[in-house]
Formats: C-alpha cells, structure tokens, sequence
C-alpha cells in the first residue's frame, strides 16, 4: 500500500482522466495560485496533458514540457470534492471504520493517534491483531 493513498488514488484517477488530452484555454483561477509569469499560461494551451507523477504530497501534472505542481491542501481547482467520492470508491478500507472489507468481510477499524486516524482490516492487513488506539490506552491506565 503507497505511504500516501488518498493521493496515491487522485494521481491514479487524474492519469486516468487527463493524460492525452489536449489543453485547449488556461484561466487562473485566483491571483495567488500563480508563484510566476514566465512563461505565460497561454503557453499551456494547446499542449498535451501527459502523466501525473508525484512526490510525498505533491502531484506534477506534465503539460507539454512544463509541469503543474499543487499540494493537496491547495488544490482547489481540481473539482477536489467531486474527486473525493470517485477516489474513497478505489480505496478498500479508508474511511470505511465499521463497515465489512470488501476482502474478508472483518469489519474495519480505525486507530487514533495524537494528530490523525487510520482505518485499517485487522484480519488482511495486522494478521488478525488489532492496534493499540490512542483513545483506548489512555483510559487503561
């Protein structure tokens, strides 16, 4: 499983979407998306859109010879709340805490830690062991 799955799945669905397209008109969608001017962004139109490439939480999106590169968290003008639906129904397990896996059919589990969660199939992914949850280990002691 990639380090990062959600966007592990978007590069996927965008390589899927895009790739061979031909940029017809590029219009900024706000002034601070732009970190420079040169080249234009008319130099975008007309270029083929080749594949997604991505590095830790960055996605490159190749344009020709250039490369549009956004951070999830900036990434406002890819539809991002239209993606999230298509890109949790490639995943198998995350955001699906108490539902059965799609695999074996054990009912998935999420794990707390101090800043964030994962969802994960106790029987396919720990050999059966569930982890320790943060919430859980504070109240045992």
């Amino acid at each position: 499983m990639p380090e990062l799955p959600e966007v592990e799945a978007l590069r996927e669905y965008l390589d899927e979407h895009l790739t061979g397209r031909v940029v017809e008109r590029v219009l900024p969608l706000a002034v601070s998306v732009l970190k420079t001017y040169d080249p234009p962004l008319t130099a975008l139109e007309g270029q083929p859109a080749g594949p997604t490439d991505r590095y830790g939480k960055f996605l490159s999106l190749r344009i020709g010879e250039l490369h549009l590169v956004t951070h999830l968290a900036r990434a406002h003008g890819l539809a991002a709340g239209q993606l999230k639906a298509e890109k949790k129904s490639g995943l198998r397990v995350h955001g699906r805490a108490g539902e059965p896996c799609p695999v074996c059919g054990d009912t998935v589990r999420s794990v707390s830690f101090a800043d964030s969660s994962l969802e994960y199939c106790p029987t396919c992914q720990t050999g059966g062991k569930p982890l320790a949850d943060r919430r859980l280990s504070r109240l045992l002691k």
